[in-house]
C-alpha cells in the first residue's frame, strides 16, 4: 500500500550538526515538505452526505472539483453558532471518489458509503462511526455484491435495517435494486420485484416513504433523456414496482438532483438538478390524501450534484455545494426553510462568499491577519465575468469579508498587487486587463486600498510617463526605495498578438508617486508575460522565473540587482530544473530554523497552465532548484494556474482561484511533538537529511499502539537494523537508524504493521 510520504522537521538538521559534527549544507533546507489544507467550507460536487441527529450536524464525504476527487470528511455543526470543521479521522479511509452514495444508520450511529468512481468504478462499502472517535471501517458483506457503479441512489430502510441501492451506471445504466443488511453479518441481496421497473437510469433521487413503507424514485437520466416520472417500490410485503400517478404541474425533467422526505407535511421534496429546460425549481410532492400532488416550493435556480438532507430540529432542507454547468463549483451550505413560510438562508454560517475568480491577485495583510485577494474573472460558459471587489479571508477561520469595490468598469484580471507598509498600510494594484482573458483592453492605472484602518479605493495619479498598458506582468515592492518595480507583461491582443515587454519601471511612492523607466546594465531577459518575480531582501534583487516569450514557454531564472546601478544577470541554478511554465505562482518564502534568523530562504513556485508540482529555488549560497515534497497524491485545484497567492505570518502559502471557492493553504510540515500533519493515517516520512552521512533520522506517524517494526536494509537485502516502535503510540515520532560509519550507498527503510508495509529510500554519502 502506498500512502503519502513527507519529510521530517527542518530543525533536525541543527540537531544532527550538533551531535555528529557533520556540516549541513544550506541546500538541504529546500527539502522542507509541505501539505495541502483546505480552509473553511469545502468546494465540491458529486459528493455524499447525511444529517447526524445525535450530533446535530451535516456530515459530507468525498466529491469532486473538476478532475480532482476528494477523500476527506467535513462536518457542519448546526447548534449554537454553525461552524465547519474537518475532523481528524484515525483510520484508513475510502479512496477519493465521486458519484457515490451515503445513508445514515441510526441503529449504530454511522454513515454508510457505497460505490462511486475513484478513477475506476467501485462497489465497496465503508462505515464512518459518528460516535466517539471518528473511524472508517471497511465492510465486506457476504453474498454477491452489486456491480461497481456510480451515480446510483440509496436509502435507509428502517423496517428492514438495511440500505437499498437503485440504478446507477456500471458502464451501462441500471435499474436493479440491491439490499445490504446492516446487522452483525452484513449481506448483499439482489431484490426481485414484481411489476415493470423504471427504465434504466442514473442521477435519480430516492426517499423512504415511512407511512407507506416504500421507496419513491424520481427522475434521472435514462439513455440521454432527463426524466420527471415517479416510481414506487413497495417494501411492506414482497417488493413490487409501480408507477405513481400524480396531479399538479410536473417538475421539469431533471437528473443529478437530490430529494428528502418531509415528515411534518408527508411529502417528497426534489431539489435542483440538471434539466432539459434552462430554468428549474424545487418541487414538493404531497403524498397523503388521494392522488399525490406536485407544487412549486422555490423558484430560484441554484446548483446540481449537491448534497441535501432534512434538518428536523429546524424544519428545513439543508444543502451543500454542487456545481453550475461545468465551470463553477460551490462551497456554500444553505437551507430551504419550510416553516412558517418557505424561505432561503444562504450561506450557513453567514458571511461573504468570494467566487472562484481566476487571474486575481493576492497579498497578506499582517495587521488584520488576513489573506486579501482582488480582481479576476470567471467563465460560466458565456463571456467571462470580472471582479471589482477585494475580499479578505481571516487566516484563522477562512471567513471572507468584503473590503470594498472599484466601479464595475474598472474590474480586471492579470494585474499585480503588492502590500505596501509605508504610510498607511495598503494594497497597491497596477495594470491588468478586462473584456477577455487575453489582454483585450489592458490598463496602466494605479489604485490603492487602505487596510489600516480599512478605507475606500483611491486612484493614484503619479507624475512622469507611465508604462504602456499591460497585463500578466510582474511587480515587487522594494522597501529600501519604497517603490514598486514592474517588469515585462503583454499589451493589447485586440487586433492580433499582443506586444510582449521586457522593460523595467519604477513607481517611487515617496512624496508624490512618480513613474520612471530603468535601463539596467547587462543583457535583459527576453520579452515575456505570465512569469513570476520575487523580492530577495538579503541580496537586494528581483528574481524572475519562467513565463512565455515569442518562442514559447520558459524555465530560465534572472536576477535584477537593486543596489547601485541595476544590472541583469542570468542565473544557472544547480539541481533538476522545473519544466517550462507560465501563469504559475512564484513567492518569496523564508522559514526560521536554528541558527536563524532565516537559515532557509527560497523562491517557491507552484503550478502553471499544465503543471501541479511545487519547486523551491534556494536564495542562500549557490542557487539550487529542488522539487518540494508535498504530502498527498493530488493537488487540490483542478486549475493550477492564475491563482491569487501570498505567504502569511505562520509560513503558510495561501492560494485561491481556479474552480474552487475556498482558499487552500500549502503548509510546511514542521515537527512539534504531536501529530500535526494533514491526516492521521500511518505514514513513513522521508529521512532527513537525505542524502545523509549517517546515521539516518527516520520520521513516521502511527495511529495507535499496534505492533510496528522499523527496519533498515541495504540494496543487497541485508537487514542492518530492526526496532520495535509500536509502543510509541499515536502521533509523529523520530528515531535514529544506522550508525555514523554507514557505507556510502542507497538504503531501504521499511515500517511494517499488520495493515501494510511502508517503504522509503535513503542515501548515504560522504
Amino acid at each position: 500500500m502506498n500512502l503519502p510520504r513527507s519529510s521530517l522537521v527542518p530543525c533536525v538538521r541543527a540537531l544532527l550538526s550538533f551531535l555528529f559534527l557533520a556540516p549541513i549544507t544550506p541546500t538541504l533546507a529546500n527539502s522542507l515538505p509541505f501539505f495541502w489544507r483546505e480552509v473553511g467550507p469545502p468546494t465540491r460536487s458529486d459528493h455524499a452526505g447525511v444529517y447526524d441527529p445525535v450530533g446535530d450536524r451535516l456530515v459530507i464525504f468525498g466529491g469532486t472539483e473538476g478532475a480532482t476527487r476528494h477523500d476527506d470528511v467535513w462536518m457542519l455543526s448546526l447548534s449554537a453558532t454553525p461552524a465547519w470543521s474537518q475532523p481528524p479521522v484515525f483510520s484508513l479511509r475510502p479512496s477519493a471518489r465521486s458519484g457515490h452514495t451515503a445513508v445514515y444508520d441510526p441503529v449504530r450511529q454511522r454513515m454508510i458509503v457505497f460505490g462511486g468512481n475513484d478513477g475506476s468504478l467501485r462497489n465497496d462499502v465503508w462505515a464512518l462511526s459518528l460516535s466517539g472517535t471518528l473511524e472508517w471501517k471497511s465492510i465486506e458483506p457476504s453474498g454477491t455484491p452489486p456491480s461497481a457503479r456510480q451515480n446510483h441512489t440509496a436509502i435507509y430502510d428502517p423496517s428492514g435495517d438495511r440500505m437499498l441501492v437503485f440504478g446507477g451506471n456500471d458502464g451501462v445504466q441500471r435499474n436493479d435494486v440491491w439490499a445490504l443488511t446492516l446487522s452483525a453479518s452484513p449481506t448483499w441481496t439482489l431484490l426481485t420485484a414484481a411489476g415493470a421497473p423504471p427504465s434504466a437510469r442514473e442521477g435519480a433521487s430516492a426517499i423512504y416513504d415511512l407511512p407507506r413503507e416504500r421507496m419513491l424514485v424520481f427522475g434521472g437520466l435514462s439513455a440521454t433523456t432527463h426524466q420527471n416520472d415517479t416510481w414506487a417500490l413497495s417494501l411492506a410485503g414482497p417488493p413490487a414496482w409501480s408507477p405513481v400517478a400524480t396531479a399538479g404541474t410536473l417538475p421539469s425533467a431533471r437528473s443529478f438532483h437530490d430529494a428528502i422526505y418531509d415528515p411534518v407535511r408527508d411529502r417528497m421534496i426534489v431539489t435542483w438538478g440538471e434539466v432539459t429546460l434552462p430554468s428549474q425549481t424545487v418541487m414538493a410532492l404531497t403524498l397523503g390524501g388521494g392522488t399525490p400532488q406536485w407544487q412549486t416550493l422555490w423558484g430560484i435556480d441554484w446548483s446540481t450534484r449537491l448534497v441535501a438532507a432534512y434538518d428536523p430540529v429546524r424544519d428545513r432542507l439543508l444543502f451543500h455545494g454542487g456545481s453550475y454547468s461545468t465551470f463553477l463549483y460551490f462551497n456554500q451550505a444553505g437551507a430551504l426553510n419550510l416553516s412558517p413560510a418557505v424561505s432561503m438562508t444562504v450561506p450557513i454560517p453567514p458571511g461573504v462568499t468570494a467566487w472562484a475568480w481566476s487571474d486575481a491577485s493576492g497579498i497578506f495583510d499582517p495587521t488584520h491577519g488576513r489573506f486579501v485577494m482582488f480582481g479576476g474573472f470567471h467563465s460560466d460558459g458565456f463571456e467571462g465575468g470580472y471582479n471589482s471587489t477585494a475580499y479578505g479571508a481571516d487566516i484563522g477561520s477562512g471567513t471572507w469579508t468584503n473590503l470594498g469595490s472599484l466601479t464595475n468598469t474598472l474590474a480586471r484580471a492579470g494585474h499585480t498587487a503588492n502590500y505596501v507598509p509605508s504610510g498607511t498600510p495598503r494594497m497597491v494594484v497596477f495594470g491588468g486587463a478586462c473584456l477577455g482573458s487575453c489582454s483585450t483592453y489592458p490598463y496602466n492605472d494605479v489604485w490603492q486600498l487602505p487596510l489600516d484602518p480599512p478605507g475606500a479605493w483611491q486612484q493614484i495619479t503619479p507624475n512622469g510617463t507611465p508604462p504602456a498598458p499591460r497585463s500578466r506582468h510582474s511587480s515587487i515592492y522594494d522597501p529600501v526605495r519604497n517603490s514598486l518595480i514592474v517588469f515585462g507583461g503583454i499589451g493589447s491582443e485586440l487586433m492580433g498578438p499582443g506586444t510582449r515587454y521586457n522593460d523595467v519601471w519604477e513607481l517611487n511612492l515617496n512624496g508624490i508617486p512618480t513613474w520612471s523607466p530603468w535601463t539596467p546594465l547587462g543583457t535583459p531577459p527576453s520579452a515575456r508575460c505570465g512569469h513570476s518575480a520575487v523580492y530577495d531582501p538579503i541580496n537586494q534583487r528581483m528574481v524572475v522565473f519562467g513565463g512565455r516569450d515569442a518562442v514559447g514557454l520558459l524555465a530560465d531564472v534572472w536576477s535584477l540587482s537593486l543596489t547601485g546601478t541595476p544590472t541583469w544577470t542570468p542565473i544557472a541554478p544547480a539541481g533538476p530544473v522545473p519544466s517550462p511554465r507560465e501563469e504559475h505562482v512564484g513567492l518569496y518564502y523564508a522559514y526560521p530554523t536554528p541558527p536563524g534568523p532565516f537559515s532557509s530562504r527560497m523562491m517557491l513556485v507552484y503550478g502553471g497552465m499544465s503543471q501541479s508540482d511545487v519547486w523551491s529555488l534556494s536564495l542562500d549560497g549557490s542557487p539550487t532548484w529542488s522539487q518540494a515534497e508535498v504530502l498527498g497524491t493530488r493537488a487540490p485545484f483542478d486549475a493550477h494556474s492564475r491563482l491569487a497567492a501570498a505567504v502569511d505570518n505562520q509560513n503558510a502559502v495561501w492560494m485561491f482561484g481556479g474552480n474552487g471557492m475556498t482558499p487552500w493553504k500549502l503548509v510546511p510540515y514542521i515537527y512539534t511533538g504531536v501529530d500535526d500533519g494533514p491526516s492521521s493515517e500511518v505514514q513513513l516520512l522521508r529521512p532527513l537529511p537525505n542524502p545523509s552521512r549517517g546515521p539516518l533520522v527516520i520520521g513516521f506517524a502511527l495511529r495507535d499502539q499496534s505492533p510496528a517494526k522499523l527496519e533498515l536494509f541495504d540494496l543487497a537485502g541485508r537487514r542492518i537494523e530492526s526496532r520495535e516502535v509500536g509502543t510509541l503510540g499515536t502521533g509523529v515520532h523520530r528515531v535514529p537508524l544506522g550508525t555514523a560509519r554507514m557505507a556510502v550507498g542507497t538504503y531501504l527503510v521499511r515500517l511494517r504493521r499488520s495493515d501494510g508495509v511502508f517503504s522509503v529510500k535513503a542515501v548515504v554519502m560522504r
